[in-house]
Order: C-alpha cells, then sequence, then structure tokens
C-alpha cells in the first residue's frame, strides 16, 4: 500500500485530469454548435471544427469514466471502501439520479416545446452521462468482490474487457431500444470503467516510466489527429475499437505523467476550486449554451464568426456555470443539486 504523501500525489493527479476533462467537454460543446449534427440549437457545419469536435469526443468522457473507474478500484482495494453495496448504490443515486432528475426537469418545464418527459428516458440533453455513470455502477457493484479480491494475473482483466467489449457489439447488433435508460451509452463506456479500475488495481501507473508514457502519449495523439482528419469509417464496430483503443491510451499516460508533475500550493488550491465545482459546471454550462442561443440573432452572430465563436461559446457557459455552480455550492439548500 502507498504511503500518505504518495496517495495525495496520486489524487491530485486525478483531480488535474478531472479539471482537464470538464474543460474539454465545454470546449467539446462549443464545437458542437459548428459541427455535424442535427442539434436543434446547432448552427452551419465548419469541418474543421466538427473534427476537432470528433477528437475532443474521444478523450473528454472515456476520461470521466476512467477516472470513476480508478478511484472506485483504488478506494475498494486499498481503502475498504464501497463493500456495502446496497449502501454504496444508494449514495451514488444521491449524488448522480437526484441531480439528474432535477436537471433534467427543468427544460421540460421552461421549454416543453423543445424537451419531452419521455427524454428522462432515454437520457435528458447532455445530462444522459449522469444517467449512464450510474447504470455501470449498477452493474459493477455487484461484481466488485469477483472482479477486484481475486488475485488473478493480468490475463483475467484482458478477458473481462474483451467480453465487456463483445457484450456492447452484441446489444449493438442486436437491441433496437438503444437508448432506453441509456442501455446502449452504458455498455459503451463500461470498457473505460473496467480498464481504470484495473489500472488503479494493479497500480500500473507506477510501472510505465515517464519518457515511455511521453513517447506514448505524442504518438497516439498524433495518430488520433490523423485518424480524426484523414479517415471515414462507417463500422461501429471498428470505429470503436480505434476509439476505445487510442482514449484509453492517451487517458493513462495522462495519468502517468500527472503523478510525476510537482504544482505549487497556489495551483493545487486552484485545482480543487475547479474539481469541486466541476459537476455543477458540466450540469449547468449546457443551460448558459443554451440561453445564450435563443437570444434573438445569436444564431446568426455565430454563424458569421465561426472562426471564434466556438471559444466565445466556451468562455461564456464556462464564467456562467462557474458562478452559478459556486453560489450553488455556498447555499447549503442548493448543493446538493450539483451533487
Amino acid at each position: 500500500m502507498q504511503n500518505v504523501d504518495k496517495y495525495w500525489d496520486k489524487i491530485e493527479s486525478i483531480s488535474i485530469m478531472r479539471v482537464m476533462a470538464m474543460f474539454m467537454i465545454l470546449l467539446f460543446h462549443g464545437f458542437y454548435f459548428y459541427a455535424d449534427n442535427l442539434w436543434y440549437f446547432g448552427g452551419i457545419t465548419i469541418p474543421i471544427w466538427d473534427k476537432a469536435d470528433t477528437f475532443l469526443d474521444i478523450i473528454d468522457l472515456p476520461m470521466f469514466v476512467f477516472i470513476s473507474g480508478f478511484l472506485f478500484g483504488h478506494l475498494f482495494c486499498f481503502k475498504g471502501k464501497y463493500r456495502d453495496k446496497k449502501r454504496f448504490l444508494y449514495g451514488k443515486a444521491k449524488r448522480l439520479l437526484l441531480p439528474y432528475f432535477i436537471w433534467g426537469l427543468l427544460p421540460i418545464v421552461i421549454t416543453p416545446s423543445l424537451f419531452t418527459w419521455q427524454g428522462l428516458l432515454t437520457g435528458s440533453g447532455h445530462l444522459w452521462f449522469l444517467l449512464m455513470l450510474y447504470g455501470v455502477f449498477v452493474i459493477i457493484a455487484p461484481l466488485t468482490s469477483f472482479l477486484l479480491l481475486r488475485n488473478s494475473n493480468m490475463w483475467a482483466p484482458i478477458f473481462i474487457i474483451i467480453s465487456s467489449v463483445g457484450l456492447l457489439f452484441a446489444f449493438h447488433a442486436l437491441s433496437t431500444h438503444h437508448f432506453f435508460l441509456c442501455s446502449h451509452a452504458i455498455l459503451y463506456y463500461m470498457p473505460f470503467f473496467i480498464i481504470g479500475m484495473y489500472f488503479a488495481k494493479y497500480q500500473l501507473w507506477k510501472k510505465i516510466g515517464n519518457k515511455q508514457a511521453l513517447i506514448t502519449i505524442l504518438t497516439s495523439l498524433a495518430l488520433l489527429g490523423y485518424y480524426v482528419i484523414s479517415w471515414k469509417i462507417s463500422s461501429f464496430y471498428i470505429d470503436y475499437i480505434i476509439r476505445l483503443f487510442f482514449g484509453t491510451i492517451i487517458v493513462a499516460t495522462t495519468l502517468v505523467l500527472l503523478t510525476q508533475i510537482k504544482v505549487t500550493n497556489k495551483i493545487k488550491q486552484i485545482i480543487s476550486h475547479f474539481d469541486r465545482l466541476s459537476m455543477g459546471i458540466y450540469i449547468i454550462h449546457v443551460y448558459i449554451l443554451q440561453a445564450v442561443l435563443l437570444i434573438n440573432g445569436s444564431k446568426e452572430f455565430f454563424n458569421t464568426h465561426y472562426n471564434t465563436g466556438p471559444f466565445i461559446l466556451f468562455a461564456v457557459s464556462f464564467l456562467g456555470a462557474w458562478g452559478i455552480s459556486f453560489l450553488f455550492a455556498k447555499n447549503k439548500y442548493l448543493k446538493w443539486t450539483i451533487g
């Protein structure tokens, strides 16, 4: 088991990753306005921003899910937490499902012409991530003793990860209800959770050198950029394997490199601040975006100023969500609504 100093260094690296993932998601939604999609609030398609959007998508949410798996595995294996499965799922329901339903109801009440009650069963807007993550916990929780307490060799987790991917492929091919309770998304992101969980169990960040990690992440980022810009694979299965491969390598090597970074106390305070507010910022920022885009003339403005548009949307959504999250976190009657 790690000593106290190393333990806290590692937790700090996880905090940095969570803040990184949060900012990537905010930037992703800034680019999303210009992506080739059917989003009601979207604008014209700008190919380069569409590519940037795809690039971020392969890293940001996998990073969040990897972090969740990593913390779950570390705290279960080395801190004795989460052994009471019912209590664990109840706690996660308060942190994930309660904000999901509260904030999911808000747009339905305010703009019923755009949002429906049925959306709560399929993943309400960007809040689908909360419903998906809880679904992953529901599947993983009963299996934790089998997955994490057995002294298995490295082939066992490899087999489990491959089986998880196979389950996703089977569901994708056979099911006609991909969106009900985020079932497809649960299986889509579960391998990232499992990989993070085993990364913690086997303390793999200790076994990868900094030089190797740096070379690996730079090579992976370059190859991923080439894939996003130059290739167009229509097969869901091949595209998923590529996304899983690059997403996992980039996220894992990021953790390895961050564990070796020493930051000042001031930087630690800033990171800790945004880490505590990260869920609130994630929940609220899209509503800020939508409010801005509902203003008369705003879509025309962003369609015209497409070179700077993503970054303006990013800045506005971040500042607005940060301010509101900060106020909510300070109020004992509201802070529970943002996890």
